[in-house]
């Protein structure tokens, strides 16, 4: 069972089945709508381990005037999951707040925290994924954005292709104890994620 912390622990079991249904976003749909008489622990495990088996980048929680959108990001994009009751997002949230460390009487300012999804396999390692957490006032409550930051999705320097020049000043320059480093295009672009590379992240490292 997943316990009030900074860090939810999967089982392999529960891995290993959602991972065989959910192939899309209407299999996640699915998915989080047949668990949704079950506890709020259950269905955020759901709601999670949906995105990150369909490598959503973030997952958008928008309160609306009568319900409350579930949305993913795919590549770049942002795909309507489905609708949680008002009651449903209450409990949601308090439990998201309660993940990340945040202020759960604190509702009109924007908060930011995160904790940790440690995923059990049957045979390798288990992998843990960090969830940058923020919670943000609305016209119709508090919006909620996580950061999904899987260590799979990382690219490693030498794959974003660039020239050899640049390749030696940009090592160079991720050496430095501070600074700050601009990758631009378009929001679609490709390389979109590649902001964080394998070389630099770690979570003592923003």
């Amino acid at each position: 069972m997943s316990k009030i912390t900074d860090k939810i622990i999967i089982p392999f079991e529960a891995t290993e089945q959602i991972q065989k249904i959910v192939k899309s976003v209407p299999d996640f749909k699915k998915e989080v709508e047949n668990n949704l008489k079950e506890e709020i622990t259950k269905i955020i495990e759901v709601v999670l381990l949906g995105a990150i088996s369909l490598s959503s980048s973030d997952i958008h929680l928008e309160p609306r005037e009568t319900d409350v959108r579930l949305r993913i990001r795919l590549d770049g994009m942002l795909h309507d999951v489905m609708f949680f009751s008002p009651e449903t997002y209450r409990l949601l949230l308090s439990r998201i707040k309660l993940l990340a460390g945040l202020k759960l009487n604190v509702h009109n300012k924007p908060q930011d925290g995160s904790f940790s999804v440690v995923i059990q396999t049957k045979t390798e390692k288990a992998k843990e994924i960090e969830i940058r957490t923020s919670a943000l006032p609305a016209d119709f409550g508090e919006s909620v954005v996580m950061r999904i930051l899987n260590p799979e999705s990382l690219k490693d320097i030498e794959q974003l292709g660039l020239r050899k020049d640049l390749m030696e000043i940009f090592k160079k320059e991720i050496k430095k104890p501070n600074g700050m480093i601009v990758v631009t295009g378009h929001w679609l672009w490709k390389n979109y994620h590649s902001l964080c590379f394998s070389k630099i992240y770690s979570k003592s490292r923003n």
